[in-house]
């Protein structure tokens, strides 16, 4: 085995600076709206079809996955942009290669190889980070009716999983556990003992359109009205009778609790950091 195949490959360049095997790919590459969505145009109305560039594709790869990793709780999956990604990667790995699938041993195949690992690694690791979270709050996500606040996000075979993993977790607890204690001291987990991510949990994040959210900016010290001074705020979220609207503006970069700003995330609003 080859160090290269050895060795895990080091973390992705950011889109603007893909590498060479990004710059080769074709120079758009076209999608159905059900599959990168979120690329897609602002029109309804508009035609089935949506054309994106490699830039476009990788970038939209590499927030999803900085958003699943810095999130506290599941997103909604993505499964329809992985699937566009290990397409493009397929033909790729494909252009690389000699004729009965030999690596080239140029230095340009080299580079290409690098930057599709580098890609495939993200892949990998956004869809492993979603599954970490599956297995931590498994039992929440199937206690409730249709997975609670977590219908629509997982995919049909992340939620196989989660119910195969419950039914594992269970008969694994019985035949260790509560099949030899007494009766009186079997006991599961209920919905409201079973473990939920923790949607107070403070969350750093900048601003990619302009909008507003429920909370407030705490008072700096060079401020005497309360309002940040500087281009990073930090703010707190105060019970709902009491939160104030504050305007967020594109490129600012703020400290606050996720819960007033999940909503925003997931609207592509923010971008956690």
């Amino acid at each position: 085995m080859s160090a290269e195949d050895s060795e895990p490959p080091p973390p992705p360049a950011p889109a603007s600076a893909a590498g060479a095997a990004v710059d080769d790919w074709p120079d758009e590459i076209s999608a159905s709206t059900d599959e990168v969505d979120s690329l897609g145009s602002d029109d309804p109305g508009g035609a089935n079809d949506l054309t994106v560039t490699p830039a476009e594709l990788i970038d939209e790869l590499l927030t999803a996955w900085c958003n699943e990793k810095l999130c506290p709780d599941l997103l909604p999956q993505r499964d329809d942009l992985v699937d566009c990604v290990r397409d493009q990667l397929e033909g790729m790995d494909r252009q690389v290669r000699l004729p009965g699938g030999r690596p080239t041993k140029d230095l340009a195949g080299y580079l290409h190889r690098l930057e599709l690992s580098r890609i495939r690694y993200v892949t990998t690791d956004l869809l492993r980070t979603r599954l970490a979270k599956i297995q931590s709050y498994a039992e929440s996500m199937t206690v409730g009716p249709n997975g609670g606040r977590w219908a629509g996000r997982l995919s049909k075979p992340e939620a196989d999983f989660a119910k195969t993993y419950v039914t594992s977790m269970h008969r694994h607890f019985d035949s260790l556990v509560l099949n030899k204690v007494p009766q009186f001291l079997r006991h599961r987990p209920t919905e409201l003992e079973a473990p939920r991510p923790n949607l107070d949990a403070f969350v750093f994040f900048r601003v990619r359109r302009p909008t507003t959210t429920a909370a407030t900016t705490s008072q700096d010290n060079n401020g005497a009205d309360g309002s940040a001074s500087a281009t990073t705020a930090v703010a707190s979220v105060k019970p709902a009778a009491e939160a104030a609207e504050v305007e967020l503006r594109p490129g600012e970069q703020h400290l606050m609790q996720f819960a007033p700003v999940e909503q925003l995330l997931i609207d592509d609003k923010i971008l956690l950091i």
